[in-house]
């Protein structure tokens, strides 16, 4: 488990003084108007019990900005985790779609990628879940090297990711696809010993380019569909869905 001082980042003095300053002033404005409306004021001056006011609004100003200082920041923490798959640093499942979804509407010239680790069961039942575990972090790396700024990649479950290509024609979707199926070479030297296996992992693709007004969930459902050609075509390989039947019923 991650230590609190991990967790929470320091909080910049300037920025906690500026907010403390400020809380101050409306403290003390607060204070000072209150008293003239109930007409309370004594003899003291006003400078005794700004002063006053300072000494005894300073450490709580600082209490109450530190405290919410550290709630935002495990708040955002908190969300990170919740959206963050915690084996390859990936979007999960559920954010994935989130974000897929959200950038489909920016950009409606998208292309989904449905991604599968190749005989994935067999690396599990040979050498281990660790080697496993091992295997998919760095294929969780690979998709990330190979996307573009703007890209959203995420870890659907098990050995199967997806990828979200925004703003892209057919040529640079097939361009990234090649690239992603590009076998991986996983060496574990460093996580056992010299002799450690080492593995060449491939993957299948299937992509599917959006048409407007196209939903998140049938895009996924056709990159699927493709995906499994892919693999019935004999793996490591990408394959796009084609829409023949919009073709045919266009031309006619």
């Amino acid at each position: 488990m991650e230590k609190l001082v991990d967790i929470v980042a320091p909080q910049n003095p300037i920025d906690l003084l500026f907010k403390v300053l400020v809380l101050i002033s409306v403290f003390t404005a607060f204070d000072y108007f209150i008293g003239q409306a109930m007409k309370s004021l004594t003899s003291t001056s006003l400078m005794i019990e700004l002063l006053t006011t300072l000494f005894i609004a300073a450490p709580f100003g600082f209490f109450v900005m530190s405290i919410m200082a550290v709630q935002r920041q495990l708040k955002e923490k908190l969300r990170h985790l919740a959206e963050t798959d915690q084996l390859t640093g990936l979007a999960n499942r559920q954010a994935f779609l989130a974000r897929a979804c959200k950038a489909l509407s920016k950009y409606p010239s998208s292309t989904i990628l449905m991604v599968d680790v190749d005989h994935f069961k067999a690396v599990n039942d040979t050498y281990g879940h660790f080697l496993g575990d091992i295997s998919l972090r760095r294929v969780g790396n690979h998709l990330t090297e190979n996307a573009r700024a703007g890209d959203v990649v995420g870890r659907l479950g098990g050995e199967e990711f997806a990828v979200l290509l925004t703003n892209v024609d057919r040529v640079t979707a097939e361009s990234v696809s090649a690239r992603i199926c590009m076998p991986i070479n996983i060496d574990a030297t460093g996580d056992f010993d010299e002799n450690a296996p080492r593995l060449v992992l491939t993957m299948s693709v299937g992509g599917v380019m959006a048409l407007p007004g196209q939903d998140l969930s049938e895009l996924l459902r056709h990159a699927d569909d493709a995906l499994y050609n892919a693999k019935t075509a004999g793996r490591a390989r990408a394959v796009f869905h084609e829409r023949v039947e919009i073709d045919q019923r266009l031309a006619c």
